[in-house]
């Protein structure tokens, strides 16, 4: 190869690397372009529209999956002067839908908890009998590490449409001394009961 076609192939690749840094930095360019931007073209998918009309009375009939859970938050100072305290509360978990729906049901801590009391703080679920009667309990975890719901209860993981499940709840604390501190320090934890469900295809 001679000297004058070693220099063109060099020019011929410092071309090309130059051509390539321009074309990066241009696709960079616009990606950095933001909101506000003064675009020279725009296209548009227009009259997109909605309308529903309302289901009146006849609300049965509604397909689809809708849960609610109803009934009063717990809110209990345990005595820690006693082993074995405990307190109860009753939820109704609801689909008003007309199709059936899979869901779960847990507690879940939120806020600025005492990990020590929520460590401590056994959840328990009532078993019932047909006429709503709680005939046992069946541990459930903590409210540190809970355990859902149907899971506890070997349950069926779907709430059929137009149907109810009674959820009893026990929150218990077996062993008061386990709690840290000295006498008179105050232990919090805050926890929600969450629902959640999928709606049918």
């Amino acid at each position: 190869m001679t000297m004058e076609k070693t220099m063109e192939k060099t020019q011929s690749n410092k071309n090309r690397k130059k051509l390539l840094a321009v074309i990066a930095a241009g696709a960079l360019g616009v990606g950095m372009v933001g909101v506000g931007a003064n675009w020279d073209h725009v296209t548009s998918i227009v009259d997109n529209r909605f309308s529903a009309t309302a289901p009146g009375s006849d609300i049965d009939d509604i397909g689809g999956a809708l849960l609610t859970v109803a009934g009063a938050p717990i809110d209990h100072v345990f005595d820690t002067t006693k082993y074995n305290q405990f307190v109860d509360a009753t939820w109704t978990v609801t689909n008003k839908g007309g199709d059936a729906a899979q869901y779960a049901a847990s507690f879940e801590t939120r806020g600025d908890i005492s990990p020590n009391l929520a460590q401590n703080l056994q959840v328990r679920y009532g078993v019932t009998d047909a006429s709503g009667q709680v005939t046992s309990w069946v541990a459930a975890g903590t409210l540190a590490e809970p355990v859902e719901f149907t899971t506890a209860l070997g349950l069926a993981s779907a709430i059929e449409g137009n149907a109810s499940i009674q959820v009893p709840v026990r929150i218990l604390l077996e062993d008061p001394t386990v709690l840290e501190g000295d006498a008179g320090d105050e232990h919090r934890v805050t926890a929600d009961f969450v629902v959640s469900y999928m709606n049918p295809a």
